[in-house]
């Protein structure tokens, strides 16, 4: 019996020295979740602070990434005030006349500038004028009035040319 039997004194103390093990396991493991939940939290688009090894203060800080909407608010638009870079049919003092004239309305806007554009061939449709005018005033209406969406797009151009060809027939 005494080989196969041990005091209680044997058996507390090896739970001990075992438990002593399983908590500094525990320890490591928790260590170890905690650093990967760590970063799997931190996000590439976050500012993060990252300790070196040799500088107690000093920290290098990713930049946060670049906000990728196309949409603009009206405040940008209002900042944003670059001039349309080219004028080959008309003056540029025109055509911001033209624009500040139409209080903001693409109708009136395509009519008066339409005027000074085709003024030569005020009589003819749209369709008929010169292919190159037509592609510059197209450019013009959408630097001038940005639109969202496919059907905004063809709502303003619609407006535009019947205002164009309005032109036409009050000429004839």
């Amino acid at each position: 019996m005494g080989s196969k039997a041990s005091s209680p004194v044997e058996k507390s103390s090896e739970k001990k020295e075992s438990g002593k093990e399983d908590d500094e396991e525990g320890k490591k493991r928790e260590e170890d979740v905690s650093q990967k939940r760590a970063s799997s939290k931190s996000r590439p688009d976050r500012t993060i602070t990252v300790p070196k090894k040799n500088e107690k203060d000093a920290t290098e800080e990713l930049p946060r990434k670049e906000r990728e909407s196309g949409r603009l608010t009206a405040r940008s638009q209002t900042k944003k005030s670059e001039p349309y870079t080219s004028y080959p049919f008309v003056s540029e003092e025109d055509e911001i006349e033209c624009f500040e004239s139409s209080r903001k309305d693409v109708e009136v806007y395509a009519r008066s500038l339409g005027r000074l554009l085709f003024k030569d061939t005020i009589k003819l449709l749209y369709k008929d004028q010169d292919e190159d005018r037509r592609e510059w005033l197209k450019d013009i209406l959408n630097f001038r009035f940005p639109t969202r969406t496919v059907a905004e797009t063809k709502s303003k151009m619609s407006y535009a040319i019947s205002a164009i060809n309005k032109n036409a027939l009050l000429n004839r």
